[in-house]
């Protein structure tokens, strides 16, 4: 029995063919998705998630009900003053159903897995159906892959799939798709512009013998990434300018004092890169016409003055993965392809020894397993425990307030319009947590400042309300909803 026979099921009038290998990819991703979506919301739930989180929902809620265009306070404006990102409307249909940052953590994990189609598709069609399986495995279990599936949402979480269906399309020679997934990952952020001006140059050179009707799609996508980019720096970025300079300016960092972004942290670099490529067992390089095109985004991350930039648990390495393993699958295939290496072991067996290491670098390296591991010894049962208390506070605070708070605290107040991380005396409502005191540093240092200048009206449980005396009337009514809802100490 032949078991790459394909099976059909009727859907309507179309015919589906499908294969074992096929089924057990399916459950893999849908494993994939259940893991991260559960582990991301038990992260929700203890408060554990980051500035992103913050800047998601604010957008996403301000952009439905208060007209803002994706505006937020961490970034003091408009995304799109920072990134061009007009991808994220794709998002606000659902958000509008389910507003709450669990949603953008569960697509966040739906998306990571996705890009797993454009690699399972690709590998299949060079390396058959059972060798791709072993490849998606690996894509699983690719410490980068979980990296970008275990931290917060960002748009870079659309980079996988969408980059990777580019590729594989011209991988392929399916030049329409190719420019269709490309103009897609243009809308996703700016970075991704780099990458698809890379793509067109190498393709137009790999076919510089050819007409230009027949290179008409990578002139295409040279000229729309280059529009793409110059409009973002020179038009969109300028119209939308931010009060927060630091996160409006981070994408030219990396340019601006290159010896100076070099003097420090070059080991984390060299790691890195033997985290990218050792899971693979540098096979990659064997591509070096398809990884190339990756070039400017490794200078984007690797140049970073800034280390999460080439941090494993971060979503930088997201703009990067689909080209790692499309030059895996081709190195695969060129290594296999020339005679001379006709003693090597089987392409089954050298992917089976690549799993092997994949699952090793995955105890070495997954960002999963630290704090996993802090989880199921009951690391944070107390601050579980405590947060219905914390959740109850969060809900006498009305939504026509300033309020601030500590980062981790601040996604659950995503629907105020002015929201701070950090002691302001502008806000109305400041709302600290005695049990979570990690990011409240900024609060603790002022501290004497906010008991002259607020009204404590709770204080139970660690948890402390605090409203500005320059508004008696709130003080009034956050007083008595305190004291409707809580027994006072």
């Amino acid at each position: 029995m032949n078991p790459e026979k394909s099976k059909v099921i009727h859907v309507g009038n179309r015919l589906i063919e499908y294969n074992r290998y096929d089924i057990i990819v399916l459950v893999a991703a849908i494993c994939f998705v259940m893991f991260f979506s559960l582990f991301s919301l038990y992260r929700l739930s203890v408060f554990d998630p980051q500035f992103d989180t913050v800047i998601f929902n604010q957008a996403f809620y301000s952009t439905i009900h208060y007209g803002g265009l994706l505006s937020n306070s961490l970034e003091g404006g408009s995304h799109f003053g920072v990134h061009f990102s007009p991808i994220l409307f794709t998002i606000l249909p659902i958000y509008y159903f389910f507003p709450a940052p669990a949603t953008l953590f569960i697509l966040k994990s739906i998306l990571i897995t996705l890009g797993v189609i454009p690699v399972y598709f690709c590998a299949r069609e060079y390396l058959g159906s059972k060798n791709a399986c072993i490849i998606v495995l690996i894509y699983f279990l690719y410490p980068c892959v979980q990296g970008a599936a275990y931290c917060d949402f960002y748009e870079s979480s659309f980079f996988p799939v969408f980059i990777g269906l580019t590729l594989w399309a011209y991988l392929t020679k399916r030049n329409t798709l190719m420019l269709a997934c490309g103009c897609l990952c243009l809308l996703i952020k700016e970075d991704a512009s780099l990458l698809i001006l890379m793509l067109g140059l190498v393709g137009l050179y790999l076919n510089r013998l050819k007409t230009l009707k027949e290179n008409r799609n990578f002139i295409f996508l040279i000229l729309l990434s280059l529009i793409v980019l110059f409009s973002f720096l020179l038009v969109i970025k300028p119209a939308f300018s931010t009060t927060n300079l630091e996160a409006a300016n981070q994408f030219l960092d990396q340019y601006k004092n290159i010896p100076e972004n070099l003097s420090d942290h070059n080991s984390d670099r060299v790691y890195y890169l033997l985290q990218l490529f050792g899971p693979l067992l540098f096979i990659p390089f064997a591509a070096s016409l398809v990884l190339v095109i990756a070039l400017p985004s490794f200078f984007e991350i690797l140049l970073s003055p800034n280390p999460e930039y080439f941090y494993v648990g971060q979503h930088y390495s997201a703009l990067i993965i689909p080209v790692i393993f499309m030059s895996f699958i081709i190195g695969i295939k060129s290594i296999y392809s020339n005679k001379s290496n006709k003693h090597l072991i089987p392409q089954k067996n050298l992917l089976i020894l690549i799993l092997g290491f994949s699952l090793i670098s995955t105890l070495l390296w997954s960002p999963v397993i630290p704090p996993l591991q802090y989880a199921i010894h009951g690391g944070h049962v107390p601050t579980w425990q405590h947060s219905p208390v914390l959740h109850q506070a969060i809900s006498l605070i009305p939504e026509d307030v300033s309020v601030a708070s500590p980062m981790n605290i601040l996604p659950f107040l995503t629907n105020h319009r002015e929201i701070y991380m950090d002691y302001n005396v502008s806000a109305d409502v400041i709302l600290l947590d005695a049990k979570l005191p990690e990011y409240a540093d900024d609060f603790q240092k002022n501290i004497a400042l906010i008991k002259n200048q607020y009204q404590q009206v709770l204080n139970t449980d660690g948890v402390s309300l605090y409203v500005t005396k320059n508004n008696p009337q709130l003080v009034e009514i956050m007083g008595k909803r305190c004291e409707r809802v809580f027994v006072p100490n």
